[in-house]
């Protein structure tokens, strides 16, 4: 495995998954997939694409997560609690998942509410409009530097880091070179977050936001040392900016091809909870990631070696038909709906009750005010797949309610 691996190649240069994910409907070849190769060997290492497997997998003490190899994200030092595992994981997990409970991000649900229509009202009532870069990029990033006590003002240079870490394929034109710009951007991070964390310690650590919260945490008796909650921080910025972004992205998109089903938000608000889950099952964002076997494990026969590389693919996964019937229907009334799309396991996401909020609530405001919108024909969305699947590029023609 080459040096900038640890720093680049992820689950995204798994040549199955990437083949399939960069199509606009991967649905159908996920399914064939899991029904005619389960377990699929290849250059990159072992591919999982069933429910049942990737579940037990991530349950499995001698399963490592994506921080096996070394950190990841362009980041200096292990992302906390992302690149961890074991009781040093559980640990970092027990500090940091009280901070993102329902309880706990419950009173964000008015400003995203405000900030929503705020971004509505930006529209200007026109008829057209790129809802990426106009609504799906900046929502879900600025309610996050508002949780987090970053300044909004900054969003910008955030946002070019954790663009140019996640996707350096756009900049670049070889491994190397993507590698060197990861780096780079990681470094500059970790300045930026460094500096924003001396001005906050003399200002003052007293506030409700996530920074105040992590400077006054303690683990066995001891706070937090700069570079533990520089490492928290940075996986914190990348994971808030990104997922539901993607998320929000390839949903719209969905849903604009859709009709009788987005009239059906418009008219049934209390379904919203319900599409959600749905959507995020069927288009599963982030398709797939790491794992790292620490011994010798057989998954339907298929022998996966100790240090071998592992993806699981959580977009095949909730396609599953063994475990979601019809699973290439979206219904919005599917019972006992457990998909993985926030992935399974040790490693669950931690920000899973903010994204959901965040759409709850964006659905509800945006299909009050626009509850028809389409694709334009003349003007495609451009659907892409790095980090993560979606379109970005999201043109769609609006009729504003009456």
């Amino acid at each position: 495995m080459p040096e900038y691996s640890r720093n680049y190649i992820r689950a995204h240069d798994d040549p199955i998954n990437a083949a399939v994910a960069a199509v606009k409907e991967p649905q159908p070849e996920y399914v064939r997939l899991g029904q005619e190769c389960p377990v699929a060997k290849h250059s990159a290492g072992t591919t999982l694409f069933k429910f049942a497997d990737i579940v037990e997998l991530t349950r499995r003490r001698d399963i490592l997560g994506e921080g096996a190899p070394g950190p990841s994200m362009g980041a200096p030092r292990p992302m906390i609690p992302l690149d961890l595992d074991g009781p040093e994981h559980a640990r970092y997990r027990r500090l940091l998942d009280p901070l993102l409970a329902p309880r706990a991000i419950a009173y964000l649900e008015p400003e995203v509410r405000r900030l929503t229509n705020e971004l509505i009202d930006d529209f200007g009532q026109t008829d057209r409009v790129e809802l990426y870069s106009q609504f799906c990029v900046p929502l879900p990033s600025t309610v996050f530097l508002n949780l987090l006590g970053l300044p909004v003002e900054d969003l910008s240079i955030i946002n070019e880091l954790k663009e140019n870490v996640i996707r350096p394929q756009r900049k670049t034109s070889s491994d190397a070179e993507a590698f060197a710009l990861v780096v780079d951007s990681g470094k500059r991070a970790i300045s930026y977050l460094d500096e924003r964390v001396a001005a906050r310690e003399a200002a003052g650590a007293n506030g409700k936001d996530l920074l105040s919260k992590i400077l006054s945490m303690e683990v066995d008796g001891d706070r937090l040392t700069r570079d533990q909650v520089l490492d928290v921080l940075w996986l914190l910025v990348i994971a808030g900016l990104d997922t539901v972004t993607s998320s929000l992205s390839s949903m719209f998109a969905w849903l604009a091809e859709h009709p009788v089903e987005r009239h059906r938000l418009a008219a049934e608000p209390s379904v919203i909870p319900a599409a959600i889950e749905e959507l995020m099952r069927y288009e599963t964002p982030v398709t797939a990631t790491d794992r790292w076997a620490t011994e010798d494990i057989v998954v339907r026969g298929q022998t996966i070696k100790a240090g071998e590389h592992i993806v699981v693919s959580w977009a095949a996964a909730n396609l599953d038909p063994e475990e979601f019937p019809d699973p290439l229907t979206v219904n919005f009334d599917r019972k006992g709906n457990r998909h993985i799309a926030f992935a399974s396991g040790f490693h669950r996401c931690l920000g899973s009750h903010l994204a959901r909020l965040e759409m709850r609530v964006v659905f509800e405001e945006f299909h009050k005010r626009i509850p028809d919108y389409r694709l334009i024909d003349e003007d495609p969305p451009q659907w892409v797949y790095e980090s993560s699947r979606c379109p970005t590029y999201l043109p769609l023609q609006l009729n504003w309610a009456q």
